[in-house]
């Protein structure tokens, strides 16, 4: 997990970001339950999809996410 607010109020059960960065892909996901980002976890941490250890990829993935969304952000902003 990765904490991008400085300003954490508690978890947000109605709108989390469940981002692969193995795949490099956002999967949707519409969850409403107390225990959501620990069920997401358990998720990631249960599937023979996930690719352990490949910190190069995840890393190149991760950073694009973040240059999109911050992309996005801007043209939003103008």
């Amino acid at each position: 997990m990765v904490n991008l607010t400085e300003s954490y109020e508690g978890a947000d059960f109605y709108d989390t970001l469940v981002y692969d960065a193995q795949r490099g892909e956002i999967n949707k996901a519409l969850v409403v339950h107390e225990q959501a980002e620990f069920l997401q976890m358990d998720e990631v941490n249960g599937s023979a999809k996930t690719i352990w250890n490949d910190r190069v990829k995840s890393g190149d993935w991760f950073v694009k996410f973040i240059g999109e969304a911050i992309d996005a952000k801007r043209r939003v902003e103008e």
